[in-house]
C-alpha cells in the first residue's frame, strides 16, 4: 500500500474537482430551474396575438404533417381527415438515407403543392445520424451557420423531389408551395424552404411569395441572422407551455411516444 503522505494530496486535489463540478453544477441548476419555472413564458410577452386566420392555418398544417407518420395514402388521408387518395402525389413512408418519411400533396382547395416531413423516429438509428452529425461553426451557409445533418438531409430532399414539385408547378403555375415539418422534420423544412427559395429554378420558377414553411417545435437549424433574413418566409410553432419546468422535466406524452417509435 502506498503511503499516507502520497494518496492524501490525491485525495484532497480530487475532493476539489468534484466541490468545484458540485459548484458549477448547482449554479447551472438553480439558473436552470429559474428561467423554466419562472421566467420561461415571459419571452412572449410583446409578441403580438396571432389572427384568427393564422391559427387556422397552423391547426391545419399540424393536422397534415401527422399524416407523414402513416405508411399508406389511404391511412393517410384518414388520419388527417382532410382531402383524396388522389392528391398524394407522392408518399415516401420509410428513411430515405438521412431524411425523415415525407409526402407531397395538392390540394386544389387550397390552391397549394404541400411537402409534409415527420419527425424523430426514437427506433430510427439514422435520426440519431442526422441530430448528431453537426458542430458549432462546422457548416457555413449564406453568410450564417446551419445544422449540418439537417442540411444535408434536406438537400438530399431537395435533389430527389425537385423534379416532382416542378412538374406540379408546371401543371398548376398559381399554387402556393407549402413546406411543414414537425420536430427533427421541421428542421429539414426549414432548409428546404431555404434552399428551394435560393434556387427556384429547380421547382418551376415560383416566386419568393409563393413559398412559405411552417416548422412544428422545430430542431434548431440555423443561426440567428439565417432565421431573421427569412422570417417572411418560415413560421416557426412552438407552444409557450413548452417552456415551462414541468414540460422540460417530462416532455413526452404517451402519445406522443407513441408516435415517435411507430
Amino acid at each position: 500500500m502506498a503511503p499516507a503522505w502520497l494518496i492524501l494530496p490525491y485525495l484532497c486535489w480530487s475532493n476539489m474537482n468534484v466541490v468545484a463540478y458540485s459548484l458549477w453544477a448547482g449554479s447551472c441548476g438553480r439558473w436552470l430551474y429559474n428561467r423554466l419555472k419562472r421566467h420561461g413564458s415571459l419571452d412572449s410577452d410583446t409578441w403580438p396575438l396571432a389572427t384568427a386566420d393564422n391559427a387556422r392555418d397552423i391547426f391545419h398544417y399540424c393536422k397534415l404533417v401527422q399524416g407523414a407518420y402513416e405508411k399508406t395514402p389511404s391511412d393517410l388521408v384518414k388520419f388527417t381527415g382532410y382531402g383524396e387518395q388522389d392528391w398524394i402525389v407522392k408518399l415516401v413512408p420509410t428513411t430515405s438515407r438521412h431524411c425523415p418519411p415525407h409526402y407531397i400533396m395538392r390540394d386544389p382547395v387550397r390552391e397549394e403543392i404541400v411537402v409534409c416531413i415527420r419527425g424523430l423516429n426514437l427506433a430510427e438509428p439514422r435520426n440519431y445520424l442526422v441530430l448528431a452529425d453537426t458542430r458549432k461553426g462546422s457548416q457555413p451557409f449564406d453568410g450564417g451557420y446551419v445544422h449540418r445533418g439537417l442540411l444535408n438531409a434536406a438537400e438530399w430532399l431537395r435533389d430527389n423531389q425537385s423534379d416532382v414539385l416542378k412538374s406540379e408547378f408546371e401543371k398548376y403555375p398559381g399554387y402556393r408551395l407549402t413546406i411543414v415539418g414537425h420536430s427533427l422534420g421541421a428542421g429539414v423544412a426549414s432548409l428546404l424552404a431555404v434552399l428551394i427559395v435560393n434556387h427556384r429554378n429547380l421547382v418551376g420558377n415560383i416566386k419568393r411569395e409563393q413559398i412559405r414553411c411552417y416548422c412544428i417545435a422545430p430542431a434548431r437549424s440555423m443561426s440567428l441572422n439565417l432565421a431573421i433574413r427569412y422570417s417572411d418566409i418560415i413560421n416557426g410553432v412552438v407552444l409557450q407551455a413548452s417552456s415551462h419546468l414541468g414540460s422540460f422535466l417530462f416532455p413526452f406524452s404517451p402519445v406522443c411516444l407513441c408516435c415517435m417509435v411507430s
